[in-house]
């Protein structure tokens, strides 16, 4: 995995150690966290597209590098803008252990045909199927930030549309990105180095010239 990669895993894991839980629909205090990271309001409403979109700009953050990730709180928007700026999209039905990767988008419908769909972050790929962490979640009696696991039967079925968003990969890996913003002061400072310096020494040369003549004149 990248480092990109990595780190976004890492954040969604964190958040799922919080064990964000509603206390009533759509809101609790881990569960506002998310609304207030998002746009500093809190609503009782969806909150997966949000969920994301948090885990993104805080991994973003963590490496200092732009989040690629299209900021919207409707789940089919992460699909549709994410596609238009260019994210690859896999469609579930083609979808198998080897080209579904850690840190890509889950993108399906939802079982209200009145709601957006649902979106979740890919943690774990094995051969029976994916581990995503998804907020608003439910299972059991729980509701709120949980893993879900999906087998690669249901990822396949048509009747769900999933589709895998990887915008992750529009993004260098952050070391590369380093090493290119370093490159970048070091080419900066030889730059402005050389236009202070050239015309001092022009002005140091013109300066001596002018007084030898002067002194050969006299």
């Amino acid at each position: 995995m990248t480092n990109y990669q990595t780190e976004i895993v890492k954040v969604a894991f964190a958040w799922l150690d919080k064990q964000c839980y509603e206390v009533k629909e759509n809101r609790g205090k881990c569960i506002d966290e998310i609304h207030k990271k998002y746009s500093n309001v809190v609503r009782a409403e969806a909150y997966c597209a949000k969920f994301i979109y948090v885990v993104y700009n805080e991994a973003s953050n963590n490496l200092s590098i732009i989040n690629p990730l299209f900021k919207t709180d409707r789940a089919i928007n992460v699909l549709l803008y994410n596609a238009k700026n260019g994210a690859i999209i896999i469609q579930g039905t083609k979808s198998h252990e080897a080209n579904i990767l850690p840190a890509d988008i889950m993108y399906r419908k939802s079982s209200s045909p009145t709601n957006s769909g649902h979106v979740g972050i890919v943690v774990g790929v094995s051969g029976a199927g994916l581990k995503i962490i998804e907020g608003n979640a439910s299972k059991g009696n729980l509701e709120g930030v949980l893993p879900i696991f999906y087998t690669w039967d249901k990822i396949r079925n048509s009747k769900y549309n999933f589709n895998f968003i990887r915008c992750w990969q529009q993004v260098k890996d952050s070391q590369e990105y380093k090493k290119e913003q370093e490159y970048k002061k070091k080419e900066i400072k030889t730059a402005v180095a050389s236009n202070f310096i050239f015309p001092v020494l022009v002005g140091i040369t013109t300066t001596i010239a002018l007084n030898y003549i002067t002194k050969n004149d006299k």
